[in-house]
């Protein structure tokens, strides 16, 4: 069985959390809605952008607003915002074209399709993607492992001859509780809040075929 890479995109492949968080404080703002750093984290963070306004809505803001709609205008102000900006960290091209001559290579992320799918082809990287599972594709965002396990399923391989790469503490417990190995990149996170990873780099780049085959040592 051929092993796998599967990738959150947020903060692991594409530095736009400034600019995530950035398209959720205008979309709230026209609410009325003040979105500071720590509301930011604790409720929107590694979470598809509905579960985000759900998470916001059932703390006891109120939106006055179906969150559906909310997720399109939030969709679309970040389309409007990444235009002008390269938001892939450095190497990311390189590195996705390398891995991909050697392993099955999967996104999972909690991104709508609209917005990875415009980072994706503006770079020419959708050639090095086997497998794409975003926000449109699950009922259930992360810590669920809903999205890990329909990628593993379009990549054809097992849990455990699959590495996930993440950045947050939601996104490691998803791809545990998908039962695969997980590499974190401290690249948004504080290192102790990834400690349940089971390898971490200082990022992206740093990732090779030593670091993966560590992380897939049980893979036979």
């Amino acid at each position: 069985m051929k092993k796998a890479i599967i990738f959150d995109y947020n903060g692991v492949l594409a530095n736009d959390e400034e600019i995530q968080q950035e398209a959720f404080r205008l979309v709230l703002k026209k609410l009325g809605v003040d979105l500071t750093d720590e509301i930011y984290s604790e409720h929107f963070l590694g979470r598809t952008d509905l579960d985000g306004f759900r998470a916001l809505r059932d703390h006891g803001i109120e939106l006055n607003r179906d969150l559906e709609e909310l997720t399109k205008q939030k969709s679309q102000t970040y389309g409007e915002l990444v235009t002008n900006h390269n938001v892939l960290y450095p190497g990311v091209v390189e590195l996705l074209a390398e891995l991909h001559k050697t392993y099955r290579v999967g996104i999972a992320t909690s991104s709508s399709a609209i917005e990875i799918n415009s980072v994706l082809k503006k770079n020419n990287l959708t050639k090095y993607i086997d497998a794409l599972i975003t926000a449109d594709d699950i009922s259930k965002g992360k810590p669920d492992p809903e999205g890990y396990l329909k990628c593993l399923a379009l990549l054809n391989t097992s849990a455990k001859c699959a590495v996930a790469i993440e950045d947050s503490p939601s996104g490691i417990l998803a791809a545990k509780n998908a039962s695969m190995a997980c590499i974190a990149v401290l690249q948004t996170t504080e290192k102790d809040k990834l400690a349940n990873s089971d390898l971490i780099i200082e990022k992206v780049g740093n990732l090779d075929a030593d670091v993966i085959e560590k992380a897939l040592s049980s893979c036979n």
